[in-house]
């Protein structure tokens, strides 16, 4: 039906309606109506069905639109329509420039206020700066003497000859054994607390404003650094019977059958001494972040242990076994341990050095997230030292907080206790820690025949002029006195801290870098010896499982990684003077009575002669066949630090698969109980990394702790 019809049909069926007689008046004055009473007048008036569908379908038409099409455009509101965009554009742009004006005012302010109070405010021209150096001196060093002849050393020749000093004031620090007395485990203890018996009052601070530059006090996170993947872990031989695809899918070890291929009865047991993987692990659940699993390294988390293995003679090498039921595998399961420890190096550049270390322990330290395992590297150390070899720390901010006497190996203990509590903060000041380093090392008497200061920092910070003079007064003078001294930066080479660089470029001496603890250990041991101080090269171990006495056996940790089986790395390792590591098996003998259930071999080649030297040992079933509870107390840490790791990162579930797995579940708190045992029968000290670390793993909910 058109239109036209449909018009038509409704003009018809509307003519035969009965109209009102006053429709027309009422039409008349519709006008005047209100729209509720048009409204209940028209409720009863019957409308068409075709009208409603009609009106429905107005909004189809086009006809309105072509219509509308001609009618001229409103000129007039398009006009006013201009005028408001044009004005709230005007407004806008005001707006933004006087916000810029506003900033650039407040900033330039602040620069102002800034450099009025470093030029002006911070001292008189006519009012010096008072200097304090503390000094480690033996009781009949005479102070007045030696104040005298630093006043001419500072006010000598130079640039600045006209400019005025202070009188350089000299206290005498107590010895660590003075200051200990009575302080087990205290944290680190302000300065007024180690002076000596006769002095009294506060070390004054050498600045009354923080060093340019020096680390913001927030609680910003610390941003971590992208690290490229390196080649880890132990690449398994392409033979029949070993169920490779398992190790590519889960990441674990799966248990090798010795008896399916002879090339699978002998294994490798690589050597690990890197702790990168625990202190980072112990570092992110501090701060109760998540851990990818890729992050966790079971060997690491071993070699994080004190093992105490026996002790060889200088350039030999020890091989040690330590075996007994396994506490955390499959029931019939045990567990073997192999040591290797090397000895002391037959030669060394220098027969003995006393190094003083100048530790930077303002803020940065803390912000990094670097001082537990720098503080771990320092107590191992001290350690590691040789018969006359002695180190002596100096803890600094602003102010000089700890001097120590010069340290031997039988100081760890109580160095130890010293820096429990120990929480870097605070501002930085590395010329006052320099100058009391170069104090302390003049001052001791040690039967060492070299003298080493080495500056320890991974602050980010810049130095003004008069720092910068003061450096290099002190550099220069530790030159006349033969000392030389080195500028360690903590941390990776590729962070943003320039603290070391700047000091090192004011000092004109060179800058080495350690980013984990085993290279600062290392770097520590360089500058004792004056060499790499290798004690054993191209150190291989191999252990060979009869068949007929170990029907399967598992190496923990030592997971090839992506990159490790594209390019897999060295087998061979170099041991420096003092290293030790535990290699970790799980065992599950045949039924039989085979006594022998492994054959050892160490071989290495001496740094000296060049020789290939070779150890053999055979691992009775007797050594495995113990109760793990009688064993030594550090095999039993390195036990339970295997154990955490495996749990993190998922091995013992994924295991579950082989069938592989202990019928009672043990959880990391029942790994936490076994731990406190220990401290009744081991250096509580040494433990207190591993308890850290499982407290706060235990405290995190499941699925934080792994990926």
């Amino acid at each position: 039906m058109t239109d036209d019809e449909a018009d038509s049909l409704i003009d018809a069926q509307l003519r035969n309606l009965d109209v009102p007689a006053d429709l027309a008046d009422r039409l008349h004055r519709l006008a005047e109506w209100p729209d509720e009473e048009v409204d209940r007048s028209l409720v009863d008036v019957g409308v068409p069905a075709l009208l409603l569908g009609r009106l429905k379908n107005i909004s189809d038409d086009v006809e309105l639109d072509e219509q509308l099409r001609d009618l001229p455009h409103p000129a007039g509101l398009r006009v006013r329509l201009r005028q408001i965009a044009a004005s709230s554009q005007r407004w806008r742009g005001a707006a933004m420039r006087s916000l810029a004006a506003s900033l650039l005012v407040t900033v330039s302010l602040g620069y102002g206020a800034f450099a009025w109070q470093l030029l002006f405010g911070a001292r008189a021209r006519w009012e010096p700066a008072p200097m304090t150096l503390a000094v480690m001196r033996p009781p009949t060093v005479d102070l007045q003497a030696e104040q005298a002849e630093a006043e001419m050393v500072l006010s000598g020749g130079g640039e600045d000859s006209g400019a005025e000093f202070s009188p350089v004031q000299f206290i005498s620090l107590s010895p660590l054994e003075h200051q200990l007395a009575g302080r087990n485990a205290s944290p680190l203890t302000p300065v007024e607390a180690i002076l000596s018996a006769g002095q009294t009052r506060k070390l004054d601070r050498p600045l009354t404003l923080p060093v340019l530059g020096a680390p913001i006090q927030d609680d910003l996170p610390q941003l971590d650094l992208i690290q490229l993947p390196q080649a880890r872990g132990v690449v398994t031989p392409l033979v029949p019977g070993y169920n490779r695809a398992f190790l590519l899918r889960r990441g674990v070890h799966p248990p090798i059958w010795a008896g399916l291929n002879p090339a699978l009865q002998q294994s490798l047991a690589p050597l690990r001494m890197a702790t990168d993987s625990f202190d980072q692990v112990g570092g992110m659940l501090a701060a109760k972040k998540r851990i990818p699993a890729e992050r966790i390294r079971t060997e690491d988390f071993i070699a994080a242990i004190e093992h105490g293995l026996p002790v060889p003679s200088p350039g030999e090498m020890s091989l040690s076994a330590v075996g007994s039921a396994s506490p955390f595998g499959p029931e019939p399961t045990r567990l073997l341990g192999l040591g290797v420890r090397a000895g002391d190096a037959i030669a060394r550049r220098r027969a003995s050095t006393h190094l003083v270390l100048a530790i930077d322990f303002s803020a940065g330290l803390s912000h990094s997230g670097n001082w537990p395992w720098v503080r771990e590297a320092l107590l191992e150390a001290v350690a590691r030292l040789g018969s006359d070899d002695r180190i002596s720390l100096v803890f600094y901010q602003g102010e000089v907080l700890m001097a120590s006497s010069p340290l031997e190996r039988k100081d760890v203990p109580l160095l130890r206790q010293r820096l429990a509590g120990a929480r870097p903060q605070g501002e930085t000041d590395p010329a006052i820690g320099l100058e009391t380093a170069l104090d302390v090392v003049l001052a001791a008497e040690t039967p060492a025949a070299t003298r080493r200061i080495a500056v320890l920092t991974d602050g980010h910070f810049e130095l003004a002029a008069h720092h910068h003079k003061r450096l290099q007064l002190v550099a220069e003078q530790a030159r006349r006195s033969g000392i030389d001294v080195d500028v360690i930066q903590l941390g990776s080479a590729r962070s943003i801290a320039s603290g070391a660089e700047v000091v090192s470029r004011a000092m004109r001496v060179t800058r080495s870098n350690f980013d984990a603890r085993r290279p600062l250990v290392y770097g520590l041991l360089g500058l004792l010896h004056g060499d790499e101080a290798f004690a054993s090269q191209e150190v291989k171990l191999v252990v060979r499982f009869p068949p007929e006495a170990v029907a399967a056996y598992r190496l923990i940790g030592h997971e090839a990684n992506t990159m490790a089986q594209l390019t897999p790395p060295s087998q061979v390792v170099e041991l420096r003077a003092g290293d030790e590591a535990l290699v970790l098996f799980e065992l599950l003998p045949a039924g039989n009575s085979v006594e022998t259930l492994a054959e050892v071999e160490l071989s290495w080649l001496s740094p000296v002669s060049k020789e290939r030297r070779t150890l053999h040992r055979r691992v009775s079933r007797s050594e495995v066949f113990q109760p793990w509870a009688t064993t030594p107390p550090a095999f039993r840490a390195a036990t339970i630090a295997a154990e955490a790791a495996e749990q993190l990162r998922g091995s013992r579930t994924a295991l579950r698969e082989l069938k592989w797995f202990r019928s009672e579940h043990v959880e990391l708190t029942d790994l936490l109980r076994h731990a406190r045992a220990l401290r009744s029968s081991a250096d509580s000290g040494s433990l207190q990394p591993l308890l850290s670390l499982l407290e706060d793993a235990a405290a995190l909910p499941e699925h934080p702790r792994r990926r």
